[in-house]
């Protein structure tokens, strides 16, 4: 599987995420995803699953150097003190002693910034998280953490799909080298019942006219 490099990591560049996933059905899913050759699984506190997933990874085994394993903070827990409690409880639920890639969930209009980056940067220094970044950043957002505070942010992880336009974040992110990773890439599923790619997926649509 091909890797994607930021920031000192390699994480493949095809992962499970596990929204909407919990108990026996996720770690079900999980160990099926690991047995295949899965090796990027995607959590996060909020989805209250980190223990099935932790789950999953002691009983595959498959060696902790080959998996990369990303959660996240909720905005909710973005304060000094308050991160390092939902870091701390999200590796013990998930039975590891560092996660691949740690990442703010989402924005919150109360958050110091330089507080919050300074709490992950201090998790990256003490060996917990091999990577620090970000989701669901905007532009304007992703230029405070970038320029102005200098955090090494390793991704942006949005949604994106040919239904979301994220052609202003992908061109703050490309030059900087800095990854978008995708979530949803299906639209949770409104592709099937899209009438057009219906039509060009049986090959119904109207040929295209050609301007002279």
């Amino acid at each position: 599987m091909d890797h994607l490099k930021t920031q000192g990591i390699s994480m493949p560049k095809l992962g499970l995420g596990t929204f909407r996933m919990q108990g026996d059905v996720c770690r079900a899913a999980v160990e099926s995803a690991l047995s295949i050759g899965y090796r990027h699984i995607d959590t996060a506190e909020m989805y209250a699953n980190e223990e099935a997933i932790g789950t999953a990874i002691a009983a595959s085994g498959v060696p902790r150097g080959e998996l990369h394993v990303t959660t996240k903070v909720w905005h909710e827990n973005l304060s000094r003190d308050a991160i390092r409690r939902a870091f701390d409880a999200s590796l013990k639920k998930l039975r590891l002693d560092h996660v691949d890639l740690y990442l703010v969930h989402w924005p919150s209009k109360a958050a110091n910034w330089g507080a919050v980056f300074e709490a992950l940067m201090t998790l990256k220094e003490e060996g917990r998280t091999r990577a620090i970044g970000v989701a669901n950043f905007t532009t304007a957002l992703l230029k405070v953490a970038v320029e102005e505070i200098k955090a090494p942010i390793a991704c942006n992880q949005v949604e994106y799909h040919a239904m979301l336009d994220q052609s202003k974040v992908l061109a703050y992110l490309q030059p900087r080298s800095i990854p978008l990773v995708a979530y949803c890439p299906l639209a949770q599923g409104r592709f099937a019942s899209d009438p057009v790619l219906a039509d060009m997926a049986l090959g119904t649509m109207p040929p295209l006219r050609r301007s002279r």
